[in-house]
């Protein structure tokens, strides 16, 4: 493309990122296992805000000694593989990281507590070897749970698979966002990256090295530079109450005051409105970054809160047609009346119109498709930025058989794992991908919320794999459901930094810096293939060596509900009134009305609706509506204000110094909270 590109992977730049990496993922099991605020203070990571500093200060020693931007993407894409999907826009640490999906979500740890309660070790004594070991079963367990020493050769093969399943999954889904979305959505659509911003713009300024080599980040002469800092100091100032409530009880306030958030209850309109939402809340990470994103996403939000979760939830209660219950004007997530039938909405969100986002995805990309596929046959080569898209395609192709291969072999009827694939390629991935590059992070699509599974069991019920019942006692079930889970469970499918949905991010961020990308795709699967055993390995030691699950913070119960929801079709696997036919049914209304969004704000442009808003907002709009309103607001004032052009300049600057404050404090959290807490009991649990 004649484009001076920068390279990402270099000698130096990997083995920083590699060493910084290992020592992060010991800290952070340690953090994560033994602090008594793993929903908070999560994980041990520095914010990047810190790093960029130290960069510079490098930088002013010696040129030599200064990272270049594409170098410290890649970096930072490890460390938020270790810290969560905060970590992307404010450099703090979310529970969504790779030690907790490792605890909750893997097949070793949620084996073992399955296993060693005598309410659901029933439904998972068949599973076969690999999965967990059949020799000294009872014994490891009890290694697991209640520490002692491991059977490390009985394990092996357990880490193996898993550690195999997990990497041709990841490859896919980071080779999908490279591959299908690539620089389309930032060259032709432009969608904002709401997520990436922050960072973009931080690399943006750190990269641009003036004459005296210094740069451009701390010459506050530049507008964008002030609107930067000043954004640092609101971030940093915003964020010392969450710092105060975790650090010392006694201040704490409010009582949901957390990470830059804070839940409000509206009692008064639940007195006036029985049965409508009256909930909503302060992110003050969004109050940033939504000034930033377009006013058809905002108005989503707000119109969906309007007619879903107060016209219709009061009017549904009112009318008897849904029963009312004492406080369900405060349910959150997945317990919403938004999921109870006879109009299940949040439901046909978070599939239907989930699915639509992935067949427009393909639709509005079938020139960039057909391009593909002409090098794929050797017709001619297709570059992007350094990545030779044919030939990688092909990478993706060869691991989509090769997941089939390990997946059928392993006893699951290929048709389920088609099915699967089905889903993540035309649902899961896409509206991940759509909904980070162009709305937020909070979509949340993953089996918890859409009941995913309820597809694949009906797939193996269609074909004659398993009987009508319930709980199922088929083998090549229980496998499925324990191979798929920790691929698709809740936090993997949407937030965990190896999705797509961080994925396109960090690839934004790479390309506004004039990154390799072939570069960046193959230090991505390096560090996923460093990090994901590692990980396994050490949370496996750390926890066996201290006492067990049982020491740490999850206990017996993580993972085991949703394992068990799945293979008994419980509640937890379907939502109240809801059934496989129905299941079936809302996803196809969803699909229309998805693809009946779009065509219309193809031909109405003023359409105050947007499509992967709504995918979103049907879920998570009694949370957002207020952000929502707010940035309206506040963008549409300033604009009259000061005028389109300068507000351009300075509202990036401005979020995405917002955020870097918001998560800067981290840093004292973190440090205060592993040395005072969780490393003494560590080191006595050790001893």
């Amino acid at each position: 493309m004649g484009e001076e590109l920068r390279r990402v992977i270099t000698i130096r730049s990997l083995a920083l990122t590699i060493i910084f990496s290992l020592i992060f993922l010991v800290a952070s099991t340690v953090q994560l296992g033994y602090t008594n605020k793993p929903w908070s203070i999560s994980y041990f990571v520095i914010p990047w805000l810190y790093i960029f500093v130290l960069n510079e200060l490098l930088g002013r020693l010696s040129p030599r000694l200064r990272l270049t931007m594409p170098e410290l993407v890649l970096m930072l894409f490890a460390f938020a593989i270790i810290g969560g999907h905060y970590y992307i826009a404010k450099g703090s640490a979310s529970y969504a990281g790779l030690i907790s999906l490792i605890l909750e979500r893997d097949g070793v740890f949620v084996e073992a507590r399955l296993l060693a309660q005598d309410w659901s070790k029933d439904y998972w004594s068949f599973l076969p070897s690999f999965m967990f070991p059949v020799q000294n079963r009872e014994a490891i367990v009890d290694t697991i749970v209640n520490g002692g020493v491991l059977d490390w050769g009985a394990v092996a093969p357990c880490i193996a698979w898993r550690s195999l399943v997990w990497l041709v999954w990841v490859i896919m889904g980071i080779t999908y966002s490279f591959v299908i979305v690539g620089s389309r959505w930032i060259e032709v659509e432009r969608l904002p990256y709401p997520w990436a911003i922050p960072l973009t713009v931080t690399t943006q300024l750190a990269g641009e090295i003036r004459e005296d080599n210094k740069s451009l980040l701390f010459d506050t002469r530049d507008i964008r530079v002030k609107a930067y800092w000043i954004g640092v100091a609101i971030g940093f100032l915003g964020s010392i109450l969450p710092i105060i409530s975790q650090l010392i009880p006694p201040l704490a306030w409010a009582g949901s005051v957390q990470w830059s958030y804070m839940d409000v209850n509206l009692y008064w309109l639940a007195t006036a409105f029985p049965g409508a939402n009256a909930t909503f809340r302060i992110h003050l990470e969004y109050l940033a970054l939504w000034l930033c994103v377009s006013n058809d996403v905002l108005w989503t939000f707000i119109i969906c809160q309007v007619v879903f979760n107060w016209i219709w939830l009061y009017t549904a209660v009112r009318l008897g047609i849904i029963p009312y219950e004492r406080g369900m004007e405060f349910y959150l997530y997945g317990g919403q009346p938004g999921t109870w039938e006879p109009f299940p909405y949040t439901i046909i969100g978070t599939t239907g119109i989930a699915l639509a986002i992935g067949v427009l995805t393909l639709w509005t990309q079938r020139d960039r498709l057909g391009k593909i596929w002409q090098a794929m046959l050797g017709k001619g080569e297709y570059e992007e930025h350094g990545l030779p898209v044919g030939k990688v395609a092909w990478v993706g192709v060869a691991l989509t058989v090769l997941f089939i291969i390990l997946t059928v072999a392993a006893g699951i009827p290929i048709i389920v794992t088609i099915v699967f694939l089905f889903l993540a390629y035309f649902l899961f991935w896409p509206s991940a991908a759509r909904g980070w590059a162009e709305v937020c992070e909070a979509g949340e699509t993953n089996w918890d919320v859409n009941r995913g599974w309820i597809y694949l069991y009906s797939a193996g019920l269609a074909t004659g794999q398993w009987p009508y019942e319930f709980p199922n006692p088929n083998t090549s079930w229980a496998i499925a459901v324990r191979t798929f889970d920790p691929l698709m469970g809740a936090w993997m499918s949407y937030y965990w930094p190896l999705n797509t949905s961080q994925v396109v991010s960090f690839y934004k961020v790479a390309y506004e810096n004039k990154s390799n990308m072939r570069d960046l795709y193959i230090g991505m699967i390096i560090i996923a293939c460093i990090l994901i055993p590692a990980g396994l390995i050490t949370t496996l030691k750390i926890v066996t060596q201290t006492g067990g699950l049982t020491k740490t913070y999850v206990g017996l119960w993580g993972g085991v509900w949703q394992a068990t929801a799945s293979n008994t079709m419980s509640s937890g696997a379907l939502w109240r009134g809801g059934t496989i036919s129905s299941a079936w049914m809302w996803l196809i209304v969803g699909l229309l009305i998805g693809l009946g969004t779009f065509f219309a704000k193809v031909y109405i442009p003023g359409l105050p609706l947007n499509t992967t808003a709504l995918y979103i907002a049907l879920y998570t709009a009694n949370l957002f509506w207020f952000d929502a309103l707010f940035a309206l607001v506040v963008k549409t004032l300033t604009i009259k204000a000061i005028g389109v052009h300068r507000w351009e300049r300075i509202a990036m600057p401005l979020a995405a110094g917002i955020c870097a404050g918001l998560g800067a404090t981290y840093l004292f959290a973190i440090l205060i909270d592993f040395f005072s807490v969780s490393l003494p009991k560590y080191l006595a649990l050790l001893g």
